[in-house]
């Protein structure tokens, strides 16, 4: 039995293996969608905190904005 490394079909697979993992390590779309994930997740988090801070004068204000005679 010849040694594994010397049979054509071993070879190939063995370097599109290697380079199917090159690629994947290269790859860095995923990357960059969990990145949007994190931004939106704290933008969101950053809209709850300031409502949570303002949120009850913004409710008083709201009537009066309501109530503003407006121009016909």
């Amino acid at each position: 039995m010849p040694p594994l490394s010397s049979d054509p079909q071993i070879v190939r697979c063995i370097a599109s293996l290697r380079d199917a993992c090159q690629r994947f390590s290269r790859h860095d779309g995923g990357a960059t969608a969990i990145e949007y994930g994190l931004v939106c997740t704290f933008v969101g988090l950053a809209i709850l905190a300031g409502l949570q801070v303002f949120g009850s004068t913004l409710m008083q204000a709201y009537p009066k904005i309501v109530s503003f005679p407006t121009i016909e």
